[in-house]
């Protein structure tokens, strides 16, 4: 991952150096905020924290898993900072790689705080120290874009938690109570529901691999759905309840003649010919 990087920015630098053409580059740090991905696996920190804290109240279960023991450290950048910066550097004159973040350094257990005074709850914290957690801390270096440009991402992360908080909010109870809806349309054909959305939780894949089950085993069959339902068959003309109608025999079937030389059976428009 880093390496594709690394060989992007000397890709830019080759196709200046070589052919003229005018590229800038800059080296985001944890871009957050509203419009976001916040869910699936590959949202930021932020968000994710944001998604777990609102989980967690609207469960009305107070727990929260966190990743490592919440004491590595970060820098997160709010996206409006990071739309800022991108024009700010490419109207610029800077021809060498630029850090792109805000020095605003946290830790994860500090931002979970944060998420819990925005969302007005305490919660049980617990670690999953066996889980990926990354480098122990990593910061932005602002020291040359302030020098370049006089300039450096402001937005205080408590503001911009709060706002991507709400934008977050918002997604989720929608999504909750979609959910919530066909679950109690579908209760009667599903086992169990979730008290709120999980990662990679879906209802309609989990009705469409459940809904037999509510099926009685008699709506197998046509006889089957008859007896369920209450149906008797109407007895025959002539037969007595109680008795089983005759049926007539099948009359014998004619042998074949074996097909001759030179014998044909139409297919269609088309003749086609029976050899022995």
């Amino acid at each position: 991952y880093g390496w594709e990087k690394l060989f992007s920015e000397r890709m830019c630098r080759h196709f200046r150096e070589d052919f003229g053409l005018k590229t800038r580059v800059a080296r985001f740090h944890n871009v957050y905020g509203p419009n976001g991905t916040w869910e699936g696996g590959r949202e930021k920190a932020p968000a994710a924290i944001c998604r777990k804290v609102i989980a967690a109240k609207v469960s009305g279960k107070h727990d929260i898993e966190i990743w490592g023991d919440g004491t590595q450290t970060r820098s997160f950048m709010y996206v409006d900072d990071c739309t800022k910066g991108i024009d700010r550097i490419t109207h610029s004159d800077i021809l060498e790689p630029i850090n792109l973040g805000s020095s605003e350094l946290v830790s994860i257990n500090q931002l979970v705080d944060i998420a819990e005074e925005i969302a007005g709850i305490k919660l049980n914290r617990h670690y999953k120290l066996d889980a990926p957690r990354g480098v122990a801390g990593r910061n932005s270096d602002n020291a040359k874009i302030e020098q370049y440009l006089g300039w450096e991402p402001d937005t205080r992360l408590r503001d911009g938690m709060e706002r991507t908080y709400r934008w977050i909010w918002d997604e989720f109870t929608a999504k909750y109570d979609a959910r919530t809806a066909l679950n109690s349309s579908v209760s009667n054909f599903t086992k169990g529901s979730h008290p709120i959305p999980g990662d990679g939780y879906n209802p309609e894949s989990r009705f469409s691999d459940t809904w037999k089950q509510g099926i009685p085993a008699s709506y197998n069959s046509k006889a089957g759905a008859a007896k369920a339902g209450g149906a008797k068959a109407a007895p025959g003309k002539g037969a007595k309840a109680g008795t089983r109608a005759k049926t007539a025999p099948k009359a014998a079937s004619k042998p074949a003649k074996a097909p001759g030389k030179n014998v044909g059976k139409k297919v269609g428009k088309k003749k086609v010919a029976a050899r022995r």
